[in-house]
């Protein structure tokens, strides 16, 4: 038996989301017709993280397992030339059976874009969240600051999140203003279900003060901005990742 390890990018929009559902077409789903097609045998994928319809990834982390050893080359090439365009395989490699594509990852990282003018980006529509009313994201700041560490985030999750476990390390958050593009980046040894939504939508509140202390206001922000952009893992499996957020552990 041998394990491939894949990165892949994706559009989310043209899938429901990533987990197999019966009679609609996901990301899990296609990818494995695909490459049960080119290997000559049924294939079940693993991923570092699972995406709900409408979310993008910038380098999602696949496995899966083979019976005889193929030329990764070969391999790279079949995919990308049978997958779909919205689909992209960016490299192949070989890795130890033990590695749990899940629950080796020790850090996640994901990208949230928002439009902030009076008007929609034409050729961005749905590819971005377009929000009307001015953010001044200087406001964000000290709220950043008291979100970082560990926490407990359940009121930042959707009620069917099935994660029991709901303490979470938020390694960075960062926040970046480019002319009316407002991006969150935010860096987490794991997440809930709908967490980063649920936390750009309490910044957004925050920012204009509709925050109470005595009701709760919860606002989730749309599918469509989210971006998963990798998942790091220990240098004992040899994997290429970004130095920068090793050191945040």
């Amino acid at each position: 038996m041998y394990k491939i390890i894949l990165g892949i990018t994706y559009n989310g929009k043209y899938f429901y989301g990533w987990q197999q559902q019966k009679n609609l077409l996901t990301l899990q789903k296609y990818i494995e017709i695909i490459l049960s097609l080119i290997i000559g045998y049924n294939i079940k994928i693993f991923s570092s993280g699972r995406t709900d319809k409408n979310v993008n990834a910038i380098e999602q982390i696949i496995t899966f397992t083979i019976i005889k050893n193929l030329k990764l080359k070969f391999l790279l090439n079949s995919i990308n030339y049978y997958i779909r365009a919205n689909i992209k395989i960016l490299w192949v490699q070989n890795i130890c059976l033990s590695f749990n594509v899940r629950k080796d990852s020790i850090i996640r990282n994901y990208r949230y874009i928002i439009y902030n003018d009076k008007f929609d980006p034409l050729f961005l529509k749905k590819k971005i969240f377009c929000f009307h009313k001015h953010i001044n994201y200087h406001n964000f700041k000290n709220i950043k600051n008291k979100m970082l560490g560990m926490n407990n985030y359940k009121s930042f999750s959707s009620t069917n999140c099935n994660n029991k476990n709901t303490i979470k390390h938020i390694l960075d958050i960062k926040i970046f203003n480019y002319n009316k593009f407002l991006i969150f980046e935010i860096t987490a040894n794991s997440f809930l279900y709908n967490m980063i939504r649920y936390l750009v939508g309490f910044f957004i509140l925050k920012n204009f003060n509709i925050l109470t202390h005595k009701k709760i206001y919860k606002l989730i922000v749309p599918a469509y901005g989210l971006y998963f952009i990798k998942s790091y893992y220990s240098k004992k499996f040899f994997l290429k990742y970004n130095k920068k957020f090793m050191q945040l552990l």
